[in-house]
């Protein structure tokens, strides 16, 4: 996700600027994430094409519209479109050399090694994962729970097509063994094959609720999450996250963060990844 955007004031009406701050603080209620006062324009901008969609007159009258009890489908859709989700396949290459030696290790060991992408966006950091424990563990020796906040970039991760240009950082032994090259009005575009796509489950969770499941994770990738909340958030989002680690596990987080003072029972092991203490 990334929201740290902003752009120059345009004329917005005092009425329109108390309905974008309303829809600031509806944002932040149903994600946890706050944005700054500098940030109403942008959010603006990105709700504008709802705004015109609905017909309403002006931000308040979306706004109260969008509020109305059952109006849950409209709801998600305003957490969509604030929320933007920056992602690629294999990124921050060290995290995958880590997969590829739990992967082994499990194989060996005849265990089933259990994976949770706990922000997966569109999802191209659980199909990079699912390349590697396939490539290094055989079929039967992995799981991989995906989940996002966002049921548009879920859509997205079901289906598993991307444009050609997100290729450009896969191995090419896994474009070859794992994706499917588009042809005639798809020849921009490249699939990952069903194969692979139905290994990985899909849901929406939202990490600063209750985490509704009973599975437990040998490794959770909670990568450039922690960056867009406040200490208190931070603490409440790992305690929920850790609860489902397995003692032993590791915890996976961005190159930019850290956990050190926010919680307890973790031990950094290398950068951004730690080991959930005995």
């Amino acid at each position: 996700m990334n929201l740290n955007v902003t752009i120059k004031k345009s004329g917005m009406s005092a009425s329109d600027e108390s309905a974008i701050e309303g829809f600031m603080r509806f944002f932040e209620a149903e994600s946890g994430i706050s944005l700054s006062r500098n940030k109403q324009y942008l959010v603006a901008q990105r709700l504008e094409s709802r705004l015109r969609a609905t017909k309403k007159k002006n931000y308040a009258d979306y706004l109260a519209w969008v509020q109305l009890a059952g109006n849950e489908p409209e709801k998600r859709l305003v957490v969509d479109l604030l929320t933007t989700n920056e992602t690629s396949f294999f990124r921050e290459v060290d995290h995958f050399k880590l997969m590829a030696k739990l992967a082994k290790e499990y194989r060996d060991a005849g265990k089933v090694l259990r994976i949770w992408s706990a922000a997966c966006s569109s999802g191209e950091e659980p199909y990079s994962i699912a390349m590697v424990l396939d490539q290094y563990s055989g079929n039967n020796f992995w799981e991989i729970d995906a989940s996002d906040l966002s049921e548009s970039m879920l859509d997205i991760a079901r289906q598993g097509l991307y444009p050609l240009r997100a290729s450009d950082r896969v191995p090419q032994r896994y474009l070859k063994q794992y994706c499917l090259r588009g042809r005639g009005a798809y020849q921009d575009q490249f699939m990952i094959k069903e194969s692979l796509r139905k290994r990985v489950y899909f849901c929406n969770r939202n990490l600063m609720s209750d985490v509704d499941c009973d599975k437990i994770y040998d490794a959770i990738f909670l990568r450039n999450v922690l960056i867009y909340f406040d200490a208190n958030k931070k603490k409440r989002i790992l305690q929920k996250v850790i609860e489902r680690l397995a003692i032993g596990g590791r915890l996976i987080i961005g190159h930019a963060e850290s956990v050190l003072g926010l919680i307890d029972g973790l031990e950094q092991v290398q950068p951004s990844v730690y080991i959930k203490a005995k």
